[in-house]
């Protein structure tokens, strides 16, 4: 059997008898083994590739980075002392943190990249207190008759748009109604990794090599050859008896390598392609590469990258605009880095001591301890981390209008 005809084993049994293949055969071969997998790329679902372990862990890391982010309001350069509550607490029904993981996730999961909030409680102003992320096959976008404004429905009915729905979607075209996920549009580079982490599981189980193989001097023909499998396999029902073979027959156990089976390197270069994706240094995805020249001295620094790279200028400023156009003007929202920015806790510590024991002109100290403390978030005479912000208590699902 030729190469051609082995080829085209991939798709259909081999006519019987092999006969000698013209050159466009060979070409329409091509085409089909082109179109078999186009076929099995086009299968490729979104839900297949939200379940490939390197994208798990890609999702949960920058939509629980970025919610682990502090959101405030800012009047006149300055965090408000007395935080509006749909900052504080935009949920009634949740805390913050979930608020931001659902929208988050959402546009980096979601099929179109975007998220909703439900907007409710409104205030006198018609300014909304409150806000839940809907699920995203609830809402259906259309245009209005004139294809200019969309119109938004949930649960069969028509929400204003910013009044009581928000739709944030920050990779959606001029033109369009939906954004653009960054998994969706990746599927064809995610397939493949998707075919190496399903041979990798499956290896031991239905594929792979026999875990033993008999060889006879004599050449068999079908019969004999099943006859002697089946002799041996009786032989074997109970696997403590020896087995006792005769006639040049000997057995062999092929050796299996286990890296090699569970295509350790296949699967690694798969956690690369999906840290390229979503833009997560490879550190984070525990991604072995020989030879890098990027290093990091601390693990904060390929988190400081994460978020100065990809979770703050992709996620978190779609979600400070929309944040910052439900509450009251000039106030605007934004998500506190400072701790990101902030240097490790070594280096800090030792610019306090240098600051306080550092005099001016005048005999002051640069820094003095109270000072250093409340940079840390401490109280001045005992370490106290609860912030100044914190939410006040929740308000009572009762106080909140939920639409039917």
């Amino acid at each position: 059997m030729g190469l051609l005809d082995g080829l085209r084993a991939m798709i259909e049994p081999l006519p019987a008898p092999v006969v000698q293949r013209s050159e466009a055969d060979f070409d329409t071969l091509v085409e089909e083994i082109a179109q078999l997998l186009e076929d099995r790329l086009s299968a490729f679902t979104l839900a297949q590739a939200l379940q490939l372990p390197p994208v798990i862990r890609g999702v949960s890391l920058i939509a629980g980075v970025g919610a682990s982010m502090l959101p405030l309001a800012y009047q006149s350069g300055r965090a408000m002392a007395a935080q509006p509550r749909i900052v504080r607490k935009p949920d009634p029904f949740a805390t913050r943190y979930t608020f931001v993981y659902q929208t988050l996730e959402a546009l980096i999961a979601d099929r179109y990249g975007e998220a909703f909030w439900l907007l409710t409680d409104h205030d006198g102003r018609g300014h909304p207190r409150a806000a839940t992320v809907l699920p995203n096959d609830d809402v259906r976008v259309s245009w209005d008759a004139r294809g200019w404004r969309p119109r938004y429905h949930w649960r069969d009915r028509e929400l204003v748009a910013d009044v009581e729905i928000k739709h944030i979607a920050p990779n959606r075209k001029a033109g369009q109604l939906h954004g653009r996920g960054p998994v969706q549009e990746a599927l064809r580079y995610l397939y493949p990794v998707h075919e190496a982490e399903s041979y990798a599981a499956s290896f031991f189980a239905s594929g792979g090599l026999p875990m033993t193989v008999l060889n006879t001097a004599q050449k068999l023909n079908k019969e004999e050859a099943a006859k002697l499998k089946k002799q041996w396999m009786e032989s074997r029902a109970d696997p403590s008896a020896p087995a006792v073979a005769s006639g040049d027959v000997s057995a062999e156990f092929p050796a299996i390598d286990p890296q090699k089976s569970q295509m350790t390197e296949a699967r690694g270069a798969g956690a690369a392609i999906v840290a390229r994706i979503l833009g997560i240094p490879g550190a984070l995805l525990h991604v072995e590469t020989s030879g890098a020249t990027i290093t990091y001295t601390n693990p904060e620094g390929a988190l400081e990258e994460l978020v100065k790279t990809t979770v703050a200028p992709i996620y978190l400023a779609p979600l400070e605009q929309a944040w910052s156009e439900l509450v009251p003007a000039p106030q605007a929202v934004r998500f506190d880095l400072a701790d990101m920015q902030r240097a490790a806790i070594g280096a800090r510590f030792a610019l306090y001591a240098q600051a306080i024991g550092t005099v001016d002109e005048a005999g002051e100290p640069l820094m003095t301890t109270a000072e250093a403390r409340a940079f840390e978030g401490w109280g001045p005479s005992s370490p106290d981390t609860a912030h100044s912000f914190d939410p006040e208590p929740a308000v009572k699902p009762a106080t909140v209008e939920i639409p039917a």
